[in-house]
């Protein structure tokens, strides 16, 4: 309906409102879910204008509603989160929706839903693009019973993976949570020792060792893949997300080691633009596509970052399910972790690494960081490790009388009492054993 002004010439009024056929349905968050391939266009359609879409699975779920809220607000759009013909011709495909003519959505990817205790997992989950050559590739069979995920690998050992978590941050998510009981069996092989890395990195194994048992309990083979990082790993917690940072690194890393080819048979090392070694993955169309690929996304919550969405989407395809993509991801790194002495070790070294980068890097903006005892450098570096601090509310910490107590306070938002009271607790024993008496970061860092 519309009202017609006198004296003004309209075009037909079909036109003018852009009415579309009865039988064209909009697209929007329902339920049961909304699937198709036409979804899967309206997501490339986002993640060529620049927003965020989650996966590329053909599902029209709470984070592509999202995402079709953001792009609705940021064009000036009814933002009612609804797909039809206005925000169609806005996102430049056309109505009704036509298939993308490489339809990747269409080649029957694993379903990413859960299996239920009632349920058998895949009796094989070896990727389709895996090298047939590599016979000694790690297979999994998946089971989930009594809330909890597990793995059986073709080497006989049983890994469980944890249980479904969910969490909202700029969006409500599901992924996978560990809590010490999940992680038990790895007791042995699975556990951060000072001991066992201070012949490698003199000093740096128990200056890490707070912040380490602070992130993971110590466990290399930890995990968190529901917050928007959207999978993070290891004893010291690496982010997905993160372009150039964290858990790329390990990767690039981890596939250096002549053990590579048998837990990820489709990822490898390969040289991009610039000569750089970039980890690649090998696609259904038998191309190497590098996951290093940096995109700026626009997230649910209005702020824009870079982010690495293709290698977030290769460990964590779905973000509101467990799907299949984190399922194998992890039981693979677990699996590499314990068998592997060189895997753990690509965790330490670049935890270090990291840990000298950061401290490098405030010294240059605290005053007279440099120089202080190993006890504030290492709390120092905690802050900066979980992002709860600015370097200003570094530098005023350490003019009060107290340094160490009032870097215990430091944090822009909710204090994590616990994770402080478990870094002073490690930093008081290893004062008490002398351990660090005559060893200082600065020396390494600027020497």
């Amino acid at each position: 309906m519309g009202v017609l002004l006198p004296g003004v010439t309209y075009e037909p009024p079909k036109a003018i409102l852009g009415l579309t056929d009865a039988a064209t349905p909009c697209f929007e968050l329902d339920s049961p879910y909304q699937r198709g391939p036409a979804i899967r266009t309206i997501q490339a359609a986002l993640a060529a204008n620049g927003i965020h879409p989650g996966a590329m699975d053909g599902v029209f779920g709470p984070m592509l509603h999202a995402a079709v809220l953001a792009f609705q607000a940021a064009r000036g759009l009814t933002p009612d989160g609804i797909v039809g013909s206005e925000t169609a011709q806005a996102l430049g495909i056309s109505w009704p929706i036509p298939l993308l003519a490489d339809d990747l959505w269409s080649a029957a990817s694993p379903p990413t839903t859960p299996a239920r205790p009632d349920e058998p997992g895949p009796e094989d989950v070896r990727p389709a693009n895996a090298d047939p050559a590599q016979d000694n590739a790690v297979t999994f069979t998946f089971e989930f019973a009594s809330g909890r995920h597990y793995a059986t690998a073709s080497t006989g050992m049983r890994l469980c993976l944890g249980s479904p978590q969910h969490h909202v941050d700029d969006m409500p998510r599901l992924g996978l949570a560990q809590k010490p009981a999940h992680l038990a069996h790895l007791a042995i092989a699975g556990v951060y020792d000072p001991k066992d890395f201070d012949a490698s990195h003199p000093g740096w194994s128990a200056f890490l060792h707070p912040t380490i048992l602070a992130e993971s309990g110590g466990y290399f083979g930890r995990i968190n893949s529901y917050d928007r990082a959207g999978f993070t790993f290891g004893c010291p917690q690496f982010a997905a997300h993160t372009p150039g940072a964290n858990l790329i690194l390990l990767f690039r890393r981890l596939l250096t080691l002549p053990t590579a080819r048998s837990y990820f048979p489709d990822l490898s090392l390969e040289t991009d633009g610039q000569g750089e070694p970039r980890v690649h993955c090998l696609d259904q169309h038998g191309r190497m596509q590098n996951l290093e690929t940096a995109s700026q996304v626009l997230r649910p919550n209005g702020r824009t970052e870079l982010q690495l969405l293709d290698f977030m989407r290769y460990l964590n395809a779905n973000p509101v399910e467990v799907d299949q993509a984190e399922l194998l991801a992890l039981a693979r790194l677990i699996l590499w972790c314990v068998e592997d002495d060189e895997a753990r070790r690509a965790q330490v070294d670049l935890a270090v690494t990291t840990s000298q980068k950061k401290l490098a890097a405030a010294a240059k903006k605290i005053p007279d960081l440099e120089g202080k005892p190993w006890q504030e450098a290492c709390m120092v570096f905690d802050i900066l490790h979980q992002g709860r601090g600015r370097y200003a509310d570094i530098a005023a910490a350490l003019e009060e009388h107290d340094p160490l107590e009032a870097l215990s306070r430091v944090s822009i938002g909710p204090l994590p009492v616990q994770r402080i009271k478990t870094v002073r607790a490690v930093m008081d024993a290893i004062t008490q054993q002398g351990v660090l008496n005559d060893w200082s970061p600065w020396d390494d860092i600027f020497g």
